[in-house]
């Protein structure tokens, strides 16, 4: 068996281990097994020290009586393609952060009790590996990756103007980390070969617009949390750029639109209007046929069954008034949040016409509660 699976074994059959510098102490039983795995360590270059109650034995492991306790001091774990690490969180810090943007070939995490070359169900180990992946696609995407100090790497994008992504995070930053899904979606999205070119030009732009105001070196644990919300801003400017989106023919579309909404609240209006202004004529009429005489009593009653259906009729125009407005409200506000999704910039010009737009449908509904 090679020395690091050696090791690793030695690990899981130890009742204590831990790393401290740049030692690894093991506390362990003499049994054949163990025996056997120190050997075949040592035999592949690994320095170590055994200690009996806290003396150095300096004869070979097997001289020692079966099951009596000893500490093995594995030395020299410094090595960069075979690692033995506490946690995820002491791979990170490696070496001045040497395996965030690769893992050792080779490596053991004690706490988590995961070798590199198995299936992983420890959300951490996961978390780093697709901190990976998105590190690998920001590789990727960028015009220009260059080494920097305690960092990965550092990804350089090309767009209006130069914009920077040093390839640094931390372990505070695995628990929000985007899933295999997302990430899935990102590649799929950003990478498609349709019009492949345009899609990694709106990519470098859409993560410029996202982290202009993110300071230098949070930028990708910042992305690690809102790679969602950068696919889908992503798939938004592709959908105009294929459907050859105007700014300009945007705004005068929603111009058009605003009449139309306009002659949908007058002609809503105007119709309530002159529906109900004859139902205070009838009102007046049926009130002025009404006799005090006990005699007229039936036509009384008559008159006033009428005057309740004309108060009916007035409640229905009333409420088909109002939902027509609210219809109207609902319409503009779909097309506001189309608008400001799809032309950010469009739709600040256009702002302060929504807003009036949507004060005059208040006030046509204010003081009808429906």
């Amino acid at each position: 068996m090679p020395a690091f699976e050696s090791l690793v074994d030695l690990c899981r059959l130890a009742e204590y281990s831990t790393v401290a510098g740049t030692d690894l102490v093991l506390r362990l039983s003499r049994t054949s097994q163990s025996v056997a795995l120190i050997e075949a360590i040592e035999s592949g270059g690994w320095d170590t020290t055994l200690r009996v109650d806290s003396v150095v034995f300096v004869e070979r492991p097997d001289r020692l009586a079966e099951w009596c306790s000893f500490e093995l001091i594995v030395h020299g774990m410094a090595r960069t393609n075979e690692v033995v690490a506490n946690n995820v969180v002491m791979v990170l810090r490696y070496n001045f952060g040497s395996f965030l943007g690769r893992p050792p070939s080779k490596y053991y995490l004690l706490q988590e009790r995961y070798a590199s070359w198995e299936v992983s169900h420890h959300s951490d180990v996961q978390a780093y590996q697709r901190a990976l992946r998105v590190l690998k696609l920001m590789r990727r995407l960028a015009d220009v990756v260059r080494e920097r100090e305690q960092s990965a790497e550092e990804a350089i994008f090309l767009t209006t103007r130069k914009r920077s992504m040093p390839l640094v995070y931390d372990s505070s930053v695995l628990s929000s980390v985007a899933s295999d899904g997302e990430i899935d979606r990102f590649e799929a999205v950003v990478f498609d070969e349709h019009h492949r070119a345009a899609r990694l030009d709106i990519a470098k732009r859409v993560l410029g617009r996202f982290f202009d105001t993110v300071a230098e070196d949070d930028r990708f644990a910042d992305l690690l949390k809102r790679l969602p919300q950068a696919s889908q801003a992503v798939l938004a400017d592709f959908d105009l750029f294929a459907s050859g989106f105007s700014f300009d023919k945007a705004r005068e579309e929603f111009e058009r639109k605003k009449l139309d909404f306009l002659v949908k609240i007058n002609a809503a209006g105007s119709d309530a209007m002159n529906k109900l202004i004859a139902i205070p004529i009838g009102q007046g009429l049926l009130a002025s046929q009404m006799k005090v005489d006990a005699a007229y009593i039936f036509i009384n009653w008559t008159l006033l069954s009428a005057s309740a259906i004309f108060a009916v009729i007035s409640a229905m125009l009333l409420a088909s008034y109002v939902l027509t407005l609210r219809q109207v409200g609902t319409e503009l506000g779909a097309e506001k949040r189309l608008l400001e999704e799809r032309a950010p910039p469009t739709y600040g010009q256009l702002k302060p016409m929504i807003s009036e737009l949507e004060r005059r449908i208040r006030l046509h509904v204010w003081g009808v509660p429906i």
